[in-house]
């Protein structure tokens, strides 16, 4: 291979731009991006090496010298940068909330990037939630699944249902970072992870969208979703304020009553967060659709 023997003559910025005209042409080819990692790793740039050799990986799990190489870098490459995830949380639903996120990734070129962005934050009211029995669950909006109710009971009444959007200002793209139940004014001084059945913290997405709803509406709403003609109908409607690339719809009926909503980057599963004031009080549900992630924690 050209670029090999270019390596083995130290000639790194030739054997670089030639794989990156390997992964114009195929982005996944992981000989490419493990001889990048290599190249990265002789030029002492270990954050580089570690994101390519992570990335020929993912394309090839079994690909036993990415494997070994990242294994002996990994107290050399920088320690990434952590985030105070809780307070992102608390202030991502407050007017005007900007942060800036540190993002390391290879680009459709082959070309690693490092570079710093700044996120927008934007507030939506999507509208009230109606809680009667104090029983919530939270689920894929197309796959109903009843191990996701929360063990906590939570306060009955009308409460707003917000989604903080994240914007990002370089390519116009928005998602929703957090959706939350706000039972009152109160701030939240504490927080405890949102258990359901089975001691589950986390619940699964597979079609992009969730849903939040009090639990006495989940056979009318399954109904829905057993019903091809109407559950499509409730997918195009969902997507009727679809912006590049977040969407939501409160679905407010006489007899149901559900929150539905994208999820950050679309499949994944996500964790819940509850929030007490001063006086014990549940204040906050909170679910993090990790934009933002600690590195040990995405």
């Amino acid at each position: 291979m050209i670029a090999v023997l270019l390596m083995e003559e130290k000639r790194y910025n030739e054997a670089e731009q030639y794989l990156y005209k390997i992964l114009k042409k195929d982005r996944y080819n992981y000989l490419a991006l493990s001889n990048l990692g290599e190249i990265a790793k002789e030029k002492n740039e270990f954050k580089k090496a570690k994101v390519y050799y992570e990335a020929a990986l993912e394309v090839n799990s079994e690909d036993s010298f990415s494997q070994k190489e990242l294994e002996k870098i990994k107290y050399k490459v920088p320690k990434p940068h952590i985030y105070n995830l809780e307070l992102i949380r608390e202030k991502a639903f407050t007017y005007n909330y900007t942060t800036n996120i540190f993002s390391e990734y290879i680009d459709n070129d082959g070309i690693f990037i490092d570079k710093e962005i700044k996120i927008y934050f934007e507030v939506k009211i999507i509208g009230d939630i109606h809680i009667n029995s104090g029983k919530i669950m939270t689920c894929d909006m197309s796959f109903m699944d009843e191990d996701y109710i929360f063990t906590k009971t939570f306060p009955k009444g009308d409460f707003p249902v917000e989604l903080a959007i994240a914007k990002f200002k370089e390519d116009k793209d928005e998602r929703t970072a957090f959706v939350q139940i706000k039972f009152s004014e109160n701030k939240p001084v504490k927080w405890e992870h949102g258990q359901f059945k089975k001691k589950y913290t986390t619940y699964g997405i597979d079609s992009g969208k969730a849903c939040l709803m009090d639990v006495s509406y989940k056979e009318k709403y399954l109904s829905i979703l057993e019903n091809i003609k109407l559950h499509g109908k409730l997918i195009d409607d969902a997507d009727k304020n679809y912006k590049d690339t977040r969407s939501w719809m409160m679905l407010n009926k006489k007899d149901l009553n559900v929150a539905l909503f994208s999820t950050g980057y679309g499949d994944g599963a996500y964790q819940s967060y509850i929030g007490y004031d001063k006086d014990n009080k549940i204040c906050r549900l909170v679910t993090d659709f990790q934009i933002i992630t600690n590195e040990d924690e995405s």
